[in-house]
């Protein structure tokens, strides 16, 4: 008989960071009844009820009699996500602006979905947390991709990771080109010629990329001891997804690159990594924004890239689109900044052998990657590298969501 744990511990992560060591996990008790918790202004959270297992004792007449040595009984399980139902919200943003106190009302659960359910109206979670309706409503939308992060103990010890200074982050990488043919950025009113059932079309999703801290030593190169497995729908069993990845270092950290199916990261799921025959690291309930969605909510630039006949750079512009109720419209800058986490542009100097990348705010404290902005690069000296750059005409621009889906995206580069 399978027993089910019962939750006995609330998760709070704090996705105002844009790289794993500056979020932060918190954990308290669940009690019986009304729960508080402190959260900061301005900040978004994941909110999960978790089973955290007691210590048990382990008696050993010998070394320890008095069975003082304790021990983990089984892994820390996610039992279920927060969930808003009134603006599909995954997490929770406060904003600078909220209310002191925050009543989300008795929580439900969702047992098909595992999900814990908030009934609050979307009128009183706008009142209490400071953001406007639309914006709830546009977050919302997208935000179900931060939901992957609310695994705190992947490697199954018993033990919240980041309470031993450990983190991680599973990533995904998308790549997308835009044809010339496929937007038009000085169109105010319809900028995207895509139709929105073809959007799709063109994602090549092409890699999953695991960061982490925990101690795992391998030399760089690529090695066939390490696999990366999916869970099979409505079965215990599992398949090999992809094998043979790329092991780098860097400090403290290891990266495993694994080459990987458009198919398995669109469907999500459970997924694991297996180091010689061994399973090491868990991953459940891992969710990617699907086509078969059309992708609802999801938030994307668009860039126009302009060089003169020199292939020098003259300036560049970008504009933050959305795609609501089967339309693309323009995003609003705070809902992108509580659903992307950063956005780059890779620039080649005359002067340097390789493409540097850039935050909008490397160009002045007036830009910010969530508003939509122009750069003038006119003497700067960034160049279209002809000769060797096998995307020449295409200029690259890379965004990450907070549930860490990495987009690198290219757009036709303007030649006048």
């Amino acid at each position: 008989m399978v027993v089910t744990p019962i939750a006995n511990e609330i998760i709070l992560i704090d996705l105002t960071g844009d790289v794993p060591e500056k979020r932060v996990t918190y954990h308290i008790p669940l009690e019986d009844g009304l729960n508080s918790l402190q959260l900061e202004k301005g900040n978004q959270y994941a909110v999960g009820l978790a089973y955290k297992p007691e210590l048990l004792p382990e008696v050993d007449s010998d070394a320890d009699p008095a069975g003082s040595v304790r021990s983990i009984s089984s892994a820390v399980m996610t039992l279920g996500n927060f969930k808003i139902i009134s603006s599909a919200l995954d997490t929770l943003p406060i904003s600078e602006y909220s209310n002191d106190d925050i009543d989300l009302g008795s929580l439900t659960l969702n047992e098909e979905e595992m999900d814990f359910n908030s009934e609050i109206s979307l009128q009183d979670i706008s009142n209490s947390t400071g953001y406007d309706t639309s914006v709830l409503e546009g977050y919302g939308t997208f935000d179900l991709a931060s939901r992957q992060l609310m695994n705190p103990d992947i490697n199954r010890d018993g033990e919240i990771d980041s309470d031993g200074g450990a983190y991680w982050r599973l990533v995904s990488l998308i790549n997308r080109k835009f044809g010339v043919d496929q937007f038009d950025f000085d169109d105010t009113l319809n900028p995207v010629k895509i139709p929105i059932d073809d959007f799709g079309i063109g994602f090549e999703p092409s890699y999953m990329y695991f960061f982490n801290n925990f101690g795992l030593v391998y030399e760089e190169g690529s090695y066939d001891g390490f696999e990366l497995l999916k869970s099979i729908p409505e079965s215990d069993a599992s398949q090999v997804i992809s094998t043979w990845p790329i092991v780098q270092n860097e400090g403290d950290t290891m990266s495993l690159d694994f080459g990987i199916q458009p198919e398995h990261l669109f469907e999500g799921g459970d997924f694991i990594i297996r180091a010689f025959d061994e399973d090491i690291l868990f991953f459940n309930s891992i969710d990617f924004l699907s086509p078969s969605d059309n992708y609802e909510g999801f938030i994307f630039p668009i860039v126009k890239a302009v060089a003169d006949s020199g292939n020098y750079m003259k300036s560049l512009s970008w504009r933050w689109m959305q795609i609501l109720d089967g339309n693309y419209v323009d995003a609003d800058p705070e809902v992108v900044r509580l659903c992307i986490g950063t956005m780059f542009f890779y620039f080649l100097h005359e002067d340097a052998a390789d493409p540097d990348a850039f935050d909008p705010e490397h160009f002045g404290s007036g830009y910010h990657y969530y508003e939509n902005g122009t750069i003038d690069l006119r003497g700067r000296k960034y160049i279209v590298n002809a000769d060797n750059d096998p995307n020449y005409g295409y200029f690259g621009a890379d965004f990450w969501d907070k549930g860490d889906n990495d987009y690198a995206f290219g757009y036709p580069i303007i030649f006048e």
